[in-house]
């Protein structure tokens, strides 16, 4: 009977590790998310319509609300924000809980009262959606959300990268198609091909906004030849104290009126904003 006893509490143990085990390996993996588009952001009561060819844009990666100091605040984050009173801005490293339905963007747009949509790239069992937001003063046309490649088969393998997607937001400013595009990309193998892909999409339009964190600097091929083009403005530029940056705010078909920047604190990374103008033509 003691044998007997013993198998089965072995036999116990066994399966109680075995699905702790499974559960850990679950909870490890970043389910990707689906592409998704609209034409009504989230709270979109908040909107307004647009009736100035001057908005004012910013871009900050919060780092999930954690600052330097190891804490996470979400009331920083939007004393930063609050002080450019930005029409648009992308934010990247946003949280979304596992078991409830709110997420950090959703939270900061609510606190300054504009309209907003997540575009996670994943999410984990328990810890919740990962990805971007993009909070807005204004009305838009239609938004689209879709996936970066992550993977490439070369001479010495398949690379792959975490999750990564661009966000396409259209709206309309004095009588004119605008597109604001929002990303955030590896820092691996892929970056890039990912970034290649995204100025692909931003030259194709006329009047073009490009928001995020690209990993990239400068002296990166293809930011290089895009910027010797000519047309296109770093709102990030050197005149900022914390260039190199790989935070970014491109623009083309608008010209600059001022435009600022808030250290690392609240967060790693610093945030920036820009005061633009709709060029005509």
């Amino acid at each position: 009977m003691a044998t007997k006893t013993t198998l089965i509490r072995w036999a116990m143990t066994t399966l109680l590790c075995l699905l702790i085990a499974y559960v850990g390996w679950l909870s490890s993996i970043a389910w990707p998310i689906s592409p998704v588009s609209g034409s009504v952001l989230e709270d979109n009561t908040r909107a307004q319509s647009i009736d100035s060819d001057t908005i004012t844009i910013g871009t900050y990666n919060i780092h999930s609300t954690k600052g330097t100091d190891g804490k996470r605040s979400i009331e920083r984050i939007f004393d930063v924000l609050a002080k450019s009173n930005p029409d648009f801005v992308g934010l990247n490293e946003v949280r979304g809980g596992a078991f409830e339905s709110t997420n950090q963007g959703q939270e900061l747009a609510e606190m300054l009262g504009l309209s907003w949509i997540f575009a996670p790239v994943n999410k984990k069992l328990f810890s919740g959606y990962f990805g971007s937001a993009f909070l807005s003063r204004y009305q838009v046309k239609r938004y689209w959300v879709m996936p970066l490649v992550t993977t490439h088969v070369s001479a010495v393998g398949i690379q792959s990268s975490n999750n990564r997607n661009l966000t396409s937001i259209e709206l309309e400013i004095q009588g004119r198609s605008v597109m604001i595009l929002l990303t955030h990309l590896d820092r691996g193998e892929l970056r890039l091909r990912q970034l290649e892909r995204v100025l692909d999409e931003f030259n194709q339009y006329t009047h073009v906004i490009l928001l995020g964190d690209l990993n990239s600097t400068a002296d990166d091929l293809p930011l290089r030849k895009l910027l010797a083009a000519g047309d296109v403005v770093d709102m990030v530029d050197n005149g900022q104290p914390h260039a190199p940056h790989i935070d970014w705010i491109l623009t083309r078909g608008f010209s600059v009126i001022d435009k600022g920047s808030t250290p690392l604190g609240a967060s790693d990374h610093p945030y920036y904003w820009a005061h633009v103008r709709l060029k005509n033509g």
